[in-house]
């Protein structure tokens, strides 16, 4: 007689021995002394008997039990396999699933740390962003939601840009995982940034000179490190990147030729560039060569491993402590690249002169067929550059600083004029 809901509610344990009451087909449910009801399959396999339990009842339903067993029954039948060591490995498997977290360490050991050369961005994002949230989650299991609920919560605290790029890393790190076989498809390829952050509009924030001279002054007075307030100066007397300085090596250095050789390898573009040093420049590196210059790197990290780089992110933080208290809004290391960029221009310096300053590549027929390094007009330009600071910085109050600033930006304006006009002259 088949099994009903009825009849294995009414079994009862004896206090003394087991029972077993048959289904059909091997399924069967086994009462114990106490009266706990199990649902079992006992079938053969290879000659050997087995017995795969279902599940407790009534936790477990009869319709659920049946519908196990027939799973176990075409395993068995029509695939040739043991149900119960097909439990075993699945169990084994889902015990050792990855996690989130084992992902993470894993992607950025394995390929952000081999292919980037400032891999400590990448571990900010995942480990401050994403890690927190969905770390303990199996990597088979997360879903698409889970991704954007984290993302979200990045945009939401206003910080949308930070939230695209930990997107865009997270994506890469999950295209990693399938890579590796950890799960079939990546929960992330619908992600795109107008669903997170939305559209990036470009920078254009720079400084003004009123801004530069009450930045560098603000500077002076800080309680900063003092290799944080040169690595600033250095950023903005130079134009170049804050990666590129804050990985400078002092092989890189020649004071006495006053030129700074950055390598392809810790060159954004992956091109060597080579910065041409103004007096105002040689004399903030020697003056931080008289801290650091006995070390590897320009800024070493602190004394316990004195031959790595410090966390470029660490001037980051020093710059906003100082320009919080100034009142200077909206200034971090590239709004200083982009500072030298707009200001250089002012005084003249030809824009292709000021593009290989920047290490940028030329564009349209220069790129094809002008391969001249300007490095005489570079040099050049680095030290009006470095004189017009110097000038600058030599104002006593900010009301003459501003009386300056009104000439250099007429003097400017007319210059664009100027050359409008002869452009203008030259086309027609």
């Amino acid at each position: 007689m088949r099994l009903t809901d009825r009849r294995i509610r009414a079994l009862t344990g004896n206090g003394k021995t087991q029972k077993v009451i048959a289904d059909g087909l091997g399924l069967s449910v086994r009462v114990s002394p106490t009266g706990k009801i199990n649902f079992q399959y006992r079938y053969r396999f290879r000659g050997v008997p087995r017995r795969l339990p279902l599940g407790t009842y009534p936790l477990t339903s009869l319709a659920e039990a049946r519908n196990r067993h027939n799973d176990a029954r075409k395993l068995l039948l029509d695939q040739g396999l043991d149900p119960l060591e097909v439990r075993r490995l699945a169990a084994q498997e889902e015990r050792a699933a990855w996690r989130v977290e084992e992902l993470a360490k894993d992607f950025l050991a394995r390929k952000i740390a081999r292919e980037h050369r400032q891999p400590q961005y990448a571990e900010y994002l995942l480990n401050r962003n994403i890690v927190p949230d969905i770390g303990r989650r199996k990597v088979k299991d997360v879903t698409t939601r889970e991704v954007m609920t984290a993302l979200e919560r990045i945009a939401d605290r206003g910080a949308r840009v930070l939230a695209n790029r930990t997107a865009s890393l997270t994506k890469q790190m999950f295209a990693y995982a399938v890579q590796k076989g950890l799960r079939p498809d990546n929960p992330c390829l619908v992600i795109t940034k107008a669903s997170v952050g939305g559209r990036e509009r470009p920078r254009t924030r720079y400084l003004s000179y009123s801004e530069v001279w009450r930045l560098w002054k603000g500077l002076d007075a800080s309680s900063i490190a003092p290799s944080m307030k040169l690595a600033a100066k250095l950023l903005l007397v130079t134009g170049q990147r804050r990666g590129e300085l804050m990985l400078a090596q002092w092989a890189d250095i020649d004071l006495d030729r006053g030129a700074w050789f950055i390598p392809a390898e810790r060159s954004k573009n992956g091109l060597a560039h080579t910065v041409p040093l103004s007096m105002l420049a040689v004399d903030l590196l020697g003056r931080l060569e008289a801290a650091s210059g006995t070390y590897k790197y320009l800024f070493p990290s602190p004394a316990f491993r004195p031959e790595r780089p410090l966390d470029i992110r660490v001037l980051n933080k020093a710059l906003r402590h100082v320009t919080k208290r100034l009142g200077l809004k909206q200034c971090s290391p590239h709004v200083l690249r982009h500072t030298f960029t707009t200001l250089a221009s002012g005084l003249g310096i030809a824009p292709h002169v000021i593009e290989k300053i920047l290490n940028h590549s030329l564009g349209g027929v220069l790129a094809v067929y002008n391969h001249h390094e300007f490095m005489p007009e570079r040099k050049a330009g680095l030290q009006a550059w470095a004189n017009r600071l110097t000038a600058l910085l030599a104002a006593d109050s900010l009301a003459e600083v501003k009386a300056l600033e009104a000439i250099w930006t007429a003097s400017a304006e007319g210059m664009a004029a100027s050359e409008s006009r002869l452009e203008a002259v030259a086309s027609g």
